[in-house]
């Protein structure tokens, strides 16, 4: 029999409350474009790790699932530099209900395969679900809109499920989006691309959701321009939404930081994008981004006053003064996020944005010469951006010397941009001079970071300090002076940066 082929799984995961399950169901545009009554079934599935989690490490889940009629094990692998809701999976049948890998193509696991070699397979967790499957078919598009309810139990711990996918079977990929858009205006859904493995996963260690770096780019040199914004959009997509789960969960700091800097990609990528070829249907998203950073920002303030600045002011009692009064002031910023993204507008921005990326919405707004540009090879295009953000930045740091606190700031924010980009690009070139020239980079901005910082924690203790009692004023002061000495520190360093940079010659 010969190996089984990876299929690539594409589907949307909505989250909804069991009562707007049952509204959603009985909506008129799933009678329109249903084929059929549907199919309801009773799914147990167990997943299964070895004790090392060397699967879960590598990406990979693997469930062995107990549909009433037989037992099928199933491999997926989300590979990280590809779009949201796109999964590779692998399936065969599982005798007497055990995993084995073994019936999987080593092509499908790779080098793991060599490590999981003589490791035992453990049960993690289980899901049980009710589910009621209906096919649609819209458009010349089929569609199966699955109806999830039941639980995750991992040992003593269980937490409620309750959720919707719609998965590609044929057709075009937007309408994965139009439906969900259409279900948005029936009923409050959440855009989810954590799967029931993650989830469980997390249930079974007891932690938060783990966070997630901006993924590679995956460019190459004859990569045409417009399949190079779409992944690279799609790309700043996928990281927002991977690393929400542990934002609001909130135990791990990094979880916000990291939503925050896929924002700060993403809007730099809306920049450059608008700026080089004149597209104006970025703004609308920008706008979007823009407010939820917000709302991240202030938690992210919080999180950096109590974790990193006062840790490491050391001023005693008076760091704890201020810690308990910050620590409600947090809590707030973070109740106010998950607010935001449980919301209406956010969750409609992501499916919007989403759907704008699989049909290349930025083409509408381009004339005929323009449009051309978009089959260039990105290696042709990408030095224009890079040169332009590069003089934004040398002008940004003239007269570095005699710049203010705020101006520094918008020096540090011209170098992130420029930095992003070399991200993005960075395959296009010589790999080993691009890298050189973004740690550069990067350490001038670590050294500019004081100053924002320090314009950071002013706003912060004046919050703090609005009729409060003079010992909490007292503990503010300390701070201040502290921060006073460690930006005075940095300052010849910061410098000494800056003309470095200066004079690295582009390699580009």
């Amino acid at each position: 029999m010969p190996p089984p082929s990876p299929a690539k799984e594409l589907e949307l995961k909505l989250l909804v409350s069991p009562e707007d399950q049952q509204r959603l169901r009985q909506a008129s545009v799933i009678a329109r474009h249903a084929t059929g009554p549907g199919e309801g079934k009773h799914l147990h599935s167990v997943y299964y790790d070895t004790v090392e989690h060397s699967l879960a490490e590598q990406g990979f889940s693997l469930r062995v699932r107990d549909d009433g009629k037989s037992f099928v094990q199933t491999l997926k692998f989300a590979p990280p530099d590809e779009k949201a809701f796109s999964r590779h999976e692998w399936e065969t049948p599982a005798q007497d209900g055990m995993p084995d890998v073994s019936r999987f193509p080593a092509s499908a696991i790779g080098p793991l395969a060599t490590q999981l070699r003589g490791k035992a397979l453990v049960p993690m967790f289980s899901t049980s679900v009710r589910r009621h499957a209906v096919v649609l078919s819209i458009q010349e598009t089929k569609l199966e809109l699955a109806f999830d309810e039941g639980a995750i139990t991992a040992r003593e711990r269980a937490e409620p499920l309750s959720e919707v996918e719609i998965e590609l079977k044929n057709g075009k990929s937007p309408r994965l989006y139009e439906l969900a858009l259409q279900l948005l205006d029936i009923a409050p859904l959440r855009w989810s691309i954590e799967s029931k493995f993650d989830r469980g996963y997390a249930l079974a260690r007891g932690v938060p959701a783990p966070t997630s770096k901006p993924p590679a780019s995956s460019l190459v040199q004859d990569t045409p321009v417009d399949e190079a914004i779409a992944a690279i959009l799609a790309g700043c997509q996928r990281h927002l939404l991977i690393n929400q789960p542990s934002a609001e969960d909130g135990r791990d700091p990094e979880g916000v930081h990291e939503m925050r800097v896929a924002l700060r990609r993403m809007r730099a990528a809306f920049a450059l994008f608008r700026r080089e070829l004149g597209a104006n249907g970025f703004e609308a998203y920008d706008r979007d981004a823009k407010w939820i950073a917000h709302k991240l920002g202030a938690c992210r303030n919080w999180d950096v006053f109590e974790t990193e600045t006062l840790t490491k002011a050391k001023i005693d009692d008076q760091g704890t003064i201020l810690k308990s009064a910050a620590e409600t002031k947090r809590d707030e910023s973070y109740a106010a996020l998950r607010k935001a993204l449980s919301g209406r507008r956010y969750n409609k921005f992501q499916l919007s944005f989403g759907h704008w990326i699989e049909r290349h919405g930025w083409q509408a707004d381009l004339d005929a010469p323009v449009q051309e540009r978009l089959s260039e090879p990105a290696a042709k295009f990408a030095p224009s951006p890079l040169d332009t953000l590069l003089r934004k930045a040398l002008k940004k740091g003239k007269s570095f010397d005699e710049l203010s606190l705020r101006k520094r700031h918008r020096l540090r924010v011209a170098c992130k941009e420029l930095r992003y980009a070399i991200e993005f690009f960075q395959p296009v070139f010589d790999k080993q001079r691009a890298k050189k020239y973004a740690k550069k980079l990067a350490l001038l901005q670590k050294l500019l970071g004081k100053d924002s910082d320090a314009i950071t924690t002013t706003g912060l203790l004046d919050e703090l300090t609005e009729g409060a009692s003079p010992s909490l004023r007292h503990a503010a002061s300390a701070l201040r002076k502290w921060q006073g000495r460690e930006r005075r520190a940095a300052a010849p360093k910061a410098k000494e940066a800056w003309l470095k940079f200066k004079k690295t010659r582009p390699f580009w």
